[in-house]
This record gives structure tokens, C-alpha cells and sequence, in this order.
């Protein structure tokens, strides 16, 4: 969900991304003791959206072309 808000944000400022990966999606589990036994509940504690060295802002259509499909 911390991802998609990210994203969210950055197309909210017209912030294009170009470089969305797995690799880019940096995730901190919970520790173990945190978590009870057969418990449905996330062992994500906290995910964070990395390397925006790519990134732009988007003014238009022409200038989005040149990005990372």
C-alpha cells in the first residue's frame, strides 16, 4: 500500500518514476517475536519506494515518450 501512495504523491506533482521495479521496493519485515502463530496479519512493517534518479517532471506527452516504457 506504501508504494501506491508513493506513486500516488508523485503523480499528484506530476512526477514521473521511470525506473518502477522490484528492485526499487525496499521491504522491512516485522520481527518474528512481533508476530503471533497463525496469525493472518502482515509481516510487512514498513515498505519504501527508492532511486529516483531517473525521474522527471511531466510536462508533456512528447517528453513522457523518452521514459523507460
Amino acid at each position: 500500500m506504501e508504494v501506491a501512495k508513493a506513486l500516488e504523491l508523485l503523480s499528484e506533482n506530476n512526477i514521473v518514476h521511470s525506473d518502477l521495479k522490484t528492485e526499487n521496493i525496499l521491504v522491512k519485515l516485522k520481527p518474528e517475536e512481533e508476530i503471533e502463530e497463525n496469525s493472518k496479519e502482515s509481516h510487512i512493517e514498513e515498505t519504501k519506494l527508492i532511486d529516483y534518479g531517473s525521474s522527471f517532471v511531466f510536462n508533456n506527452l512528447r517528453q513522457f515518450s523518452m521514459a523507460t516504457p
